[in-house]
């Protein structure tokens, strides 16, 4: 290297130079920043860089986010660094288009993240972006490679065209997500259906589905190669599990997450049974009644028509609001259709009974179906593992074996079941459900057509008849279909029967009639209690009665009615309801509209609490104060009590086979799901009207107006409570 000092005209002699003492020389060093790393370029959204098949598609315009760095950054010599980004992409007419945006300058460490936001880049077509580096000197790097891909899709898909034959006959032929409004009934719960979702654009890649849920299942339309069929149409096979509306909820998705969401409704109704028999004929009658009056039964000389059926389980005495068939497992103890071929073995179907078992010394069928070798299936009682069982044989003639679900508990003897088994062609499932309970299902691999009668009361094999059913059977049924769980569990609900219904229009002698007639259950009204009955003619300013002509008033002191013995059936399934009015605007104390007695507390109990609020209170044990974990309260936090002229209904439905606890105010339920309490109390005392008993004694008295009291064995649905708060007299309820 040479230093030296040169004139402007070195032929100048005056033009001489020389060195001082403070000469120096200084040398500057720059070198090209480093190629940022595509390993540490990002979007978002967006993720990872990347390219082709694999680039992503976004819903808005990313944030795009790098690192560079500088080899001549250190920490004696600061080096800034800026990023440029240059996007990349064809335009319609085939040329190619690019915008390069700038980052701020941040020190060259590799450590600090620059990032850009840029606008006005195009949408549906691929951008490619790359990014270099520009130090102080503007000295650049090579552009990072390969380059990052990216789509971006702000727009949503159309909305999916939901198509089934059988459930939405309207949209066929239509194209759109716009479902037509089907006032008609179409079909019937526990048939399958195939629903078609189709896209009428071109970049529809998932569609998500519930129906009457959520659209959580997912399906993805593909090409015969497996690969995406952006587009394209899903298939999949939906069941109806209830007669009534229902909704099919579709969303379809972009390859951005842009989503459209369809929802398409229709009706079903309750397809019968191809043969329904009740059983519940008097004695002496020579048919048993099919519902639909195509397969009547002849009663043969072992079945006893007449017994207490089902609806009898929690009577308090005689019962014969509800029969049934006794089987005495004699060779005449059986019933046979005269139809056979009821239902086709080979496809769906389903076949439920109330059955009480009394002997067990053998298995037991309760019904069955011929086939020529085999029955085709039987539902019945298994007596090596003294379990419940629906049963379908590997073949006909000499099977190879057999198809069971079994109960998961032993059956209990002497007791009334609600039995449902269901095959499911759809599935191959085979599955028994007890009480309205699925059990474990088993997979049915051989289905086959039995071509016998139905059988109620035993099963034919090689040999014979055998297994005759000893006990009692009602309400016997086979379906040409599935019969969805929730259907099943509704059967396994008794129907409400009517225990004892009191309007309070009168009271001579201080005793209120049953209306139906049992003097046993007439209301002894006592303390200051007394019959309030306006005559409306004489005053047309006096204020009506809650229900009908009369009522009972109450002052809170000491004034009350009950019966003289229990009517409600603790044992079982029941409902409780009244009308009240409060005296006053509020409650100030906890008072009981009704309960009923046991030795130390109330079975039950609907009052008004000192808070203002109705509750109802249910404790698990006869004592005189349950412990709080030995209580159940369902507690009304919408609707308070008052004392309008209309007053309130309150309603109590309990189902001892499921043990939900359920509490109406006004014909609406006061909790979103049902209590659930561990047990009940069985009490066995007298119904409390006014009052109830509470720490071993007598308590909690209502002041105030109360109409309109009706006591049922079995379970009101909502729509019965419903009807039951109408502010009128319903004797037919």
């Amino acid at each position: 290297m040479t230093f030296g000092l040169r004139a402007g005209d070195e032929g100048d002699e005056t033009a001489w130079k020389r060195f001082c003492g403070n000469g120096q020389l200084e040398t500057k060093y720059n070198q090209a920043p480093n190629v940022p790393s595509t390993a540490k370029l990002t979007s978002s959204p967006g993720g990872k860089c990347r390219g082709g098949s694999t680039r992503p598609v976004v819903p808005e315009a990313p944030t795009f986010y790098m690192y560079v760095s500088d080899p001549d950054h250190s920490s004696e010599h600061k080096q800034e660094v800026l990023a440029e980004v240059r996007f990349t992409w064809r335009t319609a007419s085939g040329s190619t288009s690019t915008k390069t945006v700038r980052t701020a300058a941040k020190a060259g460490d590799g450590k600090t993240r620059l990032q850009t936001t840029p606008t006005g880049l195009p949408q549906n077509t691929v951008i490619s972006w790359q990014v270099r580096a520009q130090d102080q000197d503007e000295w650049y790097s090579d552009w990072s490679s390969p380059a990052c891909e990216y789509v971006l899709d702000t727009k949503a898909p159309p909305a999916a065209d939901v198509d089934s034959a059988e459930f939405l006959p309207l949209e066929k032929g239509e194209t759109t997500g716009a479902c037509a409004e089907d006032d008609k009934i179409r079909e019937y719960a526990g048939l399958y259906s195939t629903f078609t979702f189709d896209s009428s654009g071109t970049d529809t890649t998932r569609y998500r589905y519930g129906l009457d849920e959520d659209p959580v299942h997912e399906l993805i339309p593909r090409k015969a190669d497996g690969s995406v069929n952006p587009g394209g149409p899903v298939t999949v096979r939906l069941m109806p599990d209830v007669a009534g509306e229902h909704v099919v909820n579709v969303v379809a998705y972009d390859a951005a997450g842009n989503n459209t969401e369809s929802n398409c409704r229709f009706t079903v109704a309750t397809r019968k049974g191809a043969g329904e028999w009740l059983l519940s004929e008097p004695a002496g009658a020579t048919q048993a009644a099919d519902t639909g009056g195509n397969h009547p039964l002849d009663i043969r000389p072992g079945v006893t028509l007449g017994v207490p059926g089902p609806g009898c389980a929690a009577a308090l005495g005689e019962c014969t609001r509800d029969r049934a068939a006794r089987f005495a497992g004699a060779p005449e103890a059986y019933l046979t259709s005269r139809t056979t071929a009821l239902v086709d073995t080979s496809n769906s179907f389903a076949v439920a009974a109330w059955v009480r078992l009394t002997e067990a010394g053998q298995d037991r069928t309760a019904v069955s179906q011929d086939g020529t070798g085999e029955y085709g299936f039987m539902l019945g009682y298994d007596s090596s593992t003294k379990r419940w069982l629906f049963e379908v044989p590997v073949n006909d003639v000499n099977t190879l074996g057999l198809w069971t679900s079994r109960s998961d508990t032993e059956a209990r003897l002497g007791e009334w079941t609600h039995l449902v088994g269901v095959f499911d062609e759809e599935t191959h499932s085979l599955q028994l459900i007890v009480n309205g309970v699925g059990q474990k299902p088993v997979q049915n691999r051989t289905p086959w057509k039995s071509r016998g009668a139905v059988q109620i009361g035993r099963l034919i094999d090689k040999g014979g008849y055998r297994d005759p059913w000893i006990g009692d059977l009602s309400d016997v049924s086979v379906y040409d279909r599935v019969m969805p769980p929730r259907e099943a569990a509704m059967l396994a609900k008794l129907r409400p029967v009517r225990l004892g219904y009191w309007p309070l229009t009168a009271a001579p002698s201080n005793r209120s009639a049953e209306f139906d007639g049992n003097t046993a259950r007439d209301l002894i009204l006592e303390g200051g209690a007394r019959i309030n009955a306006p005559d409306l003619e004489a005053d047309p300013f006096a204020d009506a009665a809650l229900v009908g002509a009369g009522e009972l008033v109450l002052d809170g002191v000491d004034d009350r009615a009950r019966t003289n013995a229990p009517v409600v059936p603790m044992s079982g399934s029941f409902t409780v309801s009244a009308r009240v009015r409060l005296a006053t605007s509020g409650c100030g104390t906890d008072m009981s509209v009704i309960s009923q007695a046991a030795s130390k507390t109330s079975g039950f109990r609907i009052r008004c609490s000192a808070q203002d609020q109705w509750e109802l209170v249910v404790p698990h044990v006869d004592v005189p104060a349950p412990a709080s974990g030995e209580t159940t309260t369902v507690v009304e936090t919408s609707r308070y009590p008052d004392d309008s002229q209309d007053g309130q209904h309150l309603a109590l439905v309990y189902n001892a086979f499921t043990k939900e606890l359920w509490f109406y105010v006004d014909g609406r339920l006061a909790q979103v799901e049902p209590a659930q309490p561990a047990t009940v109390v069985n009490a066995g005392g007298a119904l409390q009207i006014g009052r109830a008993l509470v720490g071993g004694a007598y308590g909690e008295y209502f002041a105030g107006t109360i109409d309109d009291v009706r006591v049922y064995s079995g379970i009101a649905d909502p729509a019965t409570v419903a009807l039951m708060a109408q502010r009128q007299e319903q004797p037919q309820l």
